[in-house]
């Protein structure tokens, strides 16, 4: 098993996004983590060692990891940042699937109306809640007079099934 920084790339790459959240928000670990990987890359960058192994598979891999260094930045410094896009991506795909289905809307309205509520769905999924039941909590809400300055309570995210929400 490597040792020092070495231990903590290996052990940063096989944590999944969770552990690897509580990792870099850690402050002692997650700073040494960040350290770690910025002055690896900074010393290859430096040394010239992308440009000497463009042509290896190696030199791809570290000539990405150059074009995308601002990124790599903001996600080595904020733990909320995502290793990858799937989780939106696999979020994305049932709606890109059925897009189809806004041809058959009969008006323009019809369309934004159909994405409004693939929107709403889509993002209770995300937040864990089941979209029937926090539809419905919230026609009957609105049905019985929840104000508009209170509208953010009604949010997916502010749903609580258990609690009733009531």
């Amino acid at each position: 098993m490597p040792e020092g920084g070495a231990a903590l790339f290996v052990r940063v790459k096989r944590s999944g996004p969770h552990e690897y959240l509580q990792i870099v928000q850690n402050r002692r670990e997650g700073k040494r983590v960040r350290q770690t990987v910025v002055a690896t890359l900074d010393r290859l960058a430096a040394t010239g060692a992308v440009d000497q192994r463009l042509r290896s598979r190696l030199g791809e891999k570290l000539a990405y990891f150059a074009n995308h260094w601002d990124g790599l930045l903001v996600f080595l410094h904020d733990g909320r940042v995502e290793m990858d896009t799937n989780f939106v991506e696999n979020r994305i795909r049932p709606l890109k699937l059925t897009k189809k289905n806004g041809l058959f809307a009969g008006h323009d309205e019809g369309t934004v109306s159909w994405a409004r509520a693939a929107t709403l769905i889509e993002t209770c999924k995300m937040n864990g809640v089941e979209p029937y039941a926090w539809l419905r909590h919230v026609l009957e809400r609105i049905a019985t007079g929840h104000p508009m300055s209170r509208i953010h309570e009604l949010l997916p995210w502010n749903f609580d099934a258990r609690a009733g929400n009531r």
